[in-house]
């Protein structure tokens, strides 16, 4: 029977990111009036989840060669009867191209993997830093500041739409980005360096002209720029961050704050290099084997943002949901609902996504962003 909807080939258009972000909302509004078309996205969503059920059984490459031998030996041994070898030759041919279609399966996963990449424009900012330090965030309708009184930040700032600000502020400077990677060292209350890495940011000293920075581009202070000081210990900063209370520390605990600091800094890192699956799992690491340090809620955190980028949607979906279980009034709280959100969105699960974010206004920009096809109509839309 020929199907009835014309817009089927968008299922599998959908499922392997060949849409491009007009086209699957136009898709996925189509998806809520044709029975058709859902019920193929349901069918294939059932599909799924018994394949990632499949126990992983992959045979190596030595097995596999073993196996077509084994084959193509048994073929040409086997009786040169008509019937026979036509038996002979079809089992030949359909086992080898099982053996090619598995051999293939991983290459194409893989492939599938980088071409399906999920968008992370929704999450506003990811600030990552070194121990120890003192920050925190603030926002205010659609400006968003991070303000560093002491330590090294990096931070990935996605890139603003019209009528969204991002600043950061230091002691003695402010700077304003619209989508960059970057780095930000401050020490004795001054900013001694400022690291950028992709994109532009804009550095206003106070009493001083502004400075533009694009990537690979590194300001430094003139004044004492060799004599930066590490940044302080998780201990020696919880008296003056009230904004980061770290937990207390318990006597095992006691003076393994350079060990911590490695830790942490090597799954940012991991991170920084693109290595995020190694990075996900060493902040997973770090976060359950120091429960009390002051960077465990980031790191908890920067588990769910690693995985996202590395292409684990869902994964990172499930991180996120602990991380927000664990740290409901976290500055990353509304950020891990959107890694949430989103995944649901993709799933078709519109309930979930919208339950994800009722902590903020819907009409918000980013709120809506992150909803896309499944955010309710406000009054204006209607």
């Amino acid at each position: 029977m020929m199907p009835s909807c014309n817009r089927l080939w968008e299922v599998d258009a959908l499922r392997e990111g060949r849409l491009g972000t007009s086209d699957e909302e136009s898709f996925l509004r189509h998806r809520r009036t044709c029975e058709e078309c859902r019920a193929r996205l349901s069918e294939d969503e059932r599909l799924r989840d018994l394949g990632r059920a499949l126990p992983v059984v992959a045979p190596n490459e030595l097995a596999a060669r073993r196996m077509r031998g084994n084959i193509l030996h048994r073929s040409a041994g086997a009786p040169t009867t008509r019937g026979r070898s036509r038996m002979a030759l079809a089992i030949t041919a359909a086992s080898l191209v099982a053996i090619g279609a598995f051999a293939g399966h991983s290459h194409f996963a893989r492939r599938n993997a980088i071409s399906e990449r999920p968008n992370l424009d929704e999450v506003q900012s990811v600030v990552m830093p070194t121990p120890g330090t003192d920050w925190r965030r603030e926002r205010d309708g659609n400006v968003e500041r991070i303000r560093i009184g002491e330590g090294t930040v990096t931070l990935e700032v996605r890139h603003q739409t019209p009528g969204r600000r991002f600043f950061v502020d230091t002691p003695d400077a402010e700077i304003e980005v619209r989508g960059t990677r970057f780095e930000v060292v401050v020490a004795n209350h001054a900013t001694r360096r400022v690291r950028v890495f992709e994109g532009l940011v804009a550095l206003r000293r106070h009493g001083d002209e502004e400075r533009r920075l694009g990537a690979n581009e590194t300001w430094e202070s003139t004044f004492e720029t060799t004599s930066i000081p590490a940044p302080p210990t998780p201990s020696a900063v919880a008296s003056t961050a009230p904004a980061r209370k770290p937990k207390p520390s318990s006597l095992a605990d006691a003076g393994t704050d350079d060990t911590t600091s490695a830790e942490y800094r090597h799954a940012m890192d991991l991170y920084g290099a693109g290595d995020y699956e190694s990075a996900a799992r060493e902040f997973h690491a770090f976060a359950a084997r120091h429960p009390s340090s002051p960077e465990s809620e980031d790191a908890a955190f920067l588990e769910a943002v690693a995985l996202t980028r590395g292409a684990r949607a869902d994964a990172a979906a499930v991180v996120a949901e602990r991380f927000l279980s664990r740290y409901p009034t976290s500055f990353h709280a509304k950020d891990a609902a959107i890694i949430v959100a989103r995944a649901a969105r993709v799933r078709g699960d519109c309930a979930k996504a919208r339950e994800a974010l009722t902590r903020w206004p819907a009409s918000s920009s980013d709120v809506r962003s992150a909803l896309g096809s499944c955010a309710e109509p406000t009054s204006v839309d209607r």
